[in-house]
């Protein structure tokens, strides 16, 4: 697109050189990157007054969590959340909580443009007291 003479023609931002929309280097999602093989993780959980594991890290593997969702229907005193485990199964830290003392549902979202890193062997887990709960984790690990 070259330049524009009559500006009267543009509404918001008008374009002066032109623009090229595709990456000239691989995103964080390629196959491959800097010689490192990485693999996409995009996985969900669906459970009912239990908890369960979403996703354990691979051995040798680092797992990098780009986004967490949540969702929960619960009853009265319920709390869903998706937590990250170590590999003796301790808790570390909770991602997302949803607390509740009524029937009602909720949903979270979280998006870490910086990666959280979680080391291979340690799970993400979704946990689930009263009621329906659904967790989805993205990232990708190498």
């Amino acid at each position: 697109m070259g330049e524009e003479s009559n500006q009267v023609k543009w509404i918001g931002i008008r374009p002066v050189t032109e623009q090229c929309v595709f990456q000239a280097e691989p995103g964080p999602w390629a196959a491959t990157r800097a010689g490192v093989t990485r693999t996409q993780i995009c996985l969900s959980l669906a459970l009912t007054n239990t908890s369960g594991t979403i996703y354990t890290v691979t051995a040798g593997k680092t797992f990098y969590l780009t986004s967490a969702f949540l969702s929960m229907y619960g009853g009265a005193a319920s709390d869903s959340v998706i937590a990250v485990d170590n590999a003796a199964d301790v808790q570390q830290f909770i991602l997302i909580g949803l607390y509740g003392n009524t029937n009602l549902a909720v949903t979270g979202a979280m998006a870490f443009p910086m990666p959280i890193v979680i080391p291979a062997g340690w799970k993400l887990r979704l946990r689930q007291n009263v009621g329906y709960g659904w967790g989805t984790i993205q990232g990708w690990e190498e």
